[in-house]
């Protein structure tokens, strides 16, 4: 279900954001992990402004916090978010704006 992965990025976006320097650091890196599968969750549901917001903020969160991920999730990624920039800064939620 869309609505419980956007709260699940959510809920994560804050710990990794509030844990602290070491546990957010390494909640972080363990949370990268999952960015290939959100990438592909985010291209499928491309018209739910609750999960494009609450994940973007969770990539967000993740690249403040973890400043080095592994290539393999590093490339896609990038690859993933530029493709899906120019849609998500043209929607009519400001919320999903911030985060795009």
């Amino acid at each position: 279900n869309e609505s419980v992965v956007g709260l699940a990025c959510d809920v994560a976006a804050l710990w990794v954001l509030r844990a602290g320097n070491t546990a957010g650091v390494d909640s972080a890196k363990a949370l990268v992990a999952v960015v290939p599968q959100l990438l592909r969750r985010m291209e499928a549901d491309r018209d739910n402004p609750y999960l494009q917001q609450h994940a973007c903020r969770f990539l967000w969160a993740l690249s403040k916090v973890c400043r080095s991920w592994p290539m393999n999730i590093q490339q896609p990624a990038l690859v993933a978010l530029t493709q899906m920039a120019f849609p998500l800064q043209m929607s009519f939620n400001p919320d999903v704006r911030a985060y795009s």
